[in-house]
């Protein structure tokens, strides 16, 4: 199906334009083909310019809304994709200066601002820490911009009564009363937990001693895997080693809740 089909209820004028990939409407532009491949608009041009038509792959590639920004904390960037000043919601990636100086970073945009970023409720952005970091993720709230990434991953601290297992991963540090299976899972997942898996319950087994945790080996408990047979669930121990299946249908057995740092 050829374009000029696709876009038949469209007037003459705006086909004109939308063929040279300039594109400016005020009315909703109504695609329809017979199948999804025939609804599409082909042949615009890449381009940044907020006064045209983008395409999908320059949106994308978030070409449009990238900046460097210049030397010390005052920062002053044109963004190509944003017509004017910013608005609440709008997000930008900004490449952080080689040298950045000293002090709280204060961000200009197309000639708007000075806007304040912020890392935090009332926490500056200080251009101090921005050495080695990666490019700057800001979204506009319609008074200052936000940081959304860091130059490094930060783990979770463990909620209280959970222990660090690995840098992944934590554990609570002892089973909790038999339930059923499915009670079991609703029951962590309130607590903003989750089942372990198997291979976490291994892991938190084989450092138990190390690590302080309680009732391991005295029983069987439910862990978060499928037990390759119908309308059975998984349980683990008692030994660090053991597993094997219980109906979903009659077993109520001990578990304990992870959560993902």
């Amino acid at each position: 199906m050829t374009l000029l089909r696709t876009l038949h209820t469209i007037p003459a004028w705006i086909l004109a334009m939308i063929l040279m990939g300039q594109v400016h409407v005020d009315k909703p532009i109504i695609l329809t083909g017979d199948t999804p491949a025939s609804r599409q608009i082909e042949g615009i041009s890449p381009t940044t310019n907020s006064a045209e038509a983008q395409s999908a792959a320059v949106e994308q590639s978030n070409a449009h809304r990238v900046t460097v920004a210049g030397v010390g904390p005052a920062w002053s960037v044109v963004i190509s994709g944003l017509d004017g000043a910013p608005t609440a919601g709008t997000n930008i990636v900004v490449v952080p200066p080689d040298a950045p100086g000293s002090g709280a970073v204060s961000l200009s945009v197309n000639g708007a601002g000075p806007y304040a970023v912020l890392t935090g409720p009332g926490a500056p952005l200080l251009a101090e820490a921005l050495s080695g970091m990666a490019p700057l993720s800001l979204v506009y709230d319609g008074a200052d911009f936000h940081l959304m990434n860091g130059g490094a991953h930060l783990l979770r601290d463990c909620p209280p009564g959970m222990l660090a297992v690995t840098s992944q991963f934590c554990v609570e540090q002892d089973e909790r009363p038999p339930v059923s299976f499915y009670e079991a899972a609703r029951i962590c997942t309130l607590d903003n937990k989750r089942l372990c898996s198997w291979g976490e319950w291994y892991d938190a087994c084989q450092r138990r001693v190390e690590l302080g945790l309680l009732n391991m080996n005295n029983n069987w408990e439910y862990v978060d895997d499928t037990s390759n047979e119908d309308l059975s669930v998984r349980v683990v121990g008692p030994s660090c080693a053991q597993c094997g299946s219980w109906y979903v249908s009659n077993a109520y057995q001990s578990y304990r809740c992870c959560s993902t740092r």
